[in-house]
């Protein structure tokens, strides 16, 4: 039902011009029916390509691009808000939760996001003012856990009546995937907006364990979701080859070397191997140092197709039919490519990082191997696949499809997550 005179401030990073958060675009699309306007941030409108549009918005989308950045008056009152309350709280936070000796590291990391936390509330604010809209119609969400997710607990924290919650994913959720093992201003946040909400158990678990805030009854948490998709499985496997895909940005987080390495020790039947996903400036070392590496194996044959919109992504899923997913993270959260991988009826093989072990289920829609395994564990877990009968293989793209519909269906999560943390009903 559509909240007459109630508006939507959504914090981005580059939405709709950007690759970061294709996700958005079906919550965008159900939460435009639930409110009157919505009004997306980019904080940093600078740093971002806006050539391009990727992704369509609906009707009552409002753009508000702001120019965020560690201005030298901010920077002052960064330093000497050294001194209030929320900053000593931190700095103690660091010493007796986190167990970490505080450096002038620690003290740079919390200047420059309070800095820039203080620049997005001024000009926010500016904008609230200058458009007279009013905090008590409005419902602010922040797609990421940013310095703009602080700076909207600045504003609450000074208008209690205010409706502010967050999303948190992988590097902006669990400490060790960021410098010094440290995110700043975690429990500050958590006690002055209305609810915290990782993609993930395992990340709600470990902000609570992590911080161990007094306020863990507001950290829910909602998964994302995938578009409604026809139950499309695969029926016809070839016992002489196997397609696999690996969807990612080429980082080394993501140890794509590892699916290399593993194909290499593959020798009784051929190998389709497709990634998409780009590297970073679109170099091409990565892809072409790994063409070069198994260019002498001839059962293997490799397919970069880099950066892919949703639907190119949607529409070689449908008529390539891949056989397996992988996954050799060093860390994630729950990949929406895995969701989209279940949605397209395909098992996923990965190792047992971060919130996979909520999406992968052994021997059901796919396989778990240890978070160390070795090339030689991934290449054994592809050749046992590749034996299985075809009823197990058709069992697994069944059951992926099903484990999609009831845990990962956008409808359902982006509606509950709409109902319980937005409007509170």
């Amino acid at each position: 039902m559509l909240q007459t005179g109630r508006n939507l401030f959504l914090i981005v990073t580059d939405y709709p011009f950007g690759i970061g958060e294709p996700f958005l675009e079906d919550e965008v699309v159900l939460l435009a029916k639930h409110f009157e306007k919505i009004y997306l941030i980019i904080p940093e409108v600078n740093s971002i390509n806006k050539s391009l549009k990727r992704f369509a918005v609906p009707d009552n989308c409002e753009l508000i691009e702001l120019s965020v950045s560690n201005k030298l008056r901010f920077k002052i009152l960064s330093i000497f808000s050294l001194l209030s309350r929320s900053a000593i709280h931190e700095l103690y936070n660091i010493k007796f939760r986190y167990h970490q000796n505080i450096s002038l590291e620690h003290l740079k990391i919390i200047i420059g996001f309070k800095s820039k936390a203080l620049n997005f509330k001024y000009d926010l604010i500016q904008y609230l003012t200058k458009n007279k809209i009013s905090y008590k119609n409005s419902v602010f969400y922040s797609y990421w856990f940013t310095y703009a997710t602080l700076g909207l607990a600045l504003m609450k924290n000074a208008n209690k009546k205010m409706t502010v919650t967050t999303r948190m994913h992988g590097w902006d959720c669990f400490f060790y995937r960021n410098k010094l093992n440290y995110l700043p201003f975690r429990p500050f946040v958590i006690e002055n907006i209305n609810s915290v909400c990782p993609i993930s158990e395992t990340g709600k678990k470990h902000l609570i364990e992590k911080t161990n805030s007094p306020f863990r009854d507001k950290i829910h948490t909602h998964f994302l979701g995938i578009g409604n998709i026809p139950r499309q499985l695969k029926r016809d496997f070839n016992p002489n080859k196997i397609h696999i895909v690996s969807i990612a940005f080429i980082d080394p987080i993501k140890r794509l070397e590892k699916i290399a390495n593993a194909l290499k020790l593959v020798s009784n039947f051929d190998i389709e191997w497709t990634h998409i996903g780009n590297e970073p400036n679109n170099s091409k070392t990565f892809q072409n140092n790994i063409e070069s590496e198994l260019r002498e194996y001839k059962n293997i044959k490799t397919n970069f197709l880099g950066e892919q919109s949703k639907t190119q992504i949607y529409n070689f899923l449908v008529t390539e039919k891949p056989d397996l997913l992988i996954c050799t993270s060093a860390s994630e959260g729950i990949p929406v490519s895995m969701m989209e991988s279940l949605a397209h009826c395909i098992p996923i093989l990965s190792l047992n990082v971060g919130g996979i072990s909520e999406i992968v289920k052994d021997n059901v829609n796919g396989f778990l191997l240890e978070s160390n395994a070795d090339e030689s564990k991934i290449a054994e877990k592809i050749i046992e696949f590749q034996h299985l009968s075809s009823d197990k293989r058709k069992s697994l793209s069944e059951e992926s499809f099903n484990y999609y519909l009831n845990h990962f269906s956008a409808e359902k999560n982006y509606f509950r997550f709409l109902k319980q943390e937005l409007l509170h009903e």
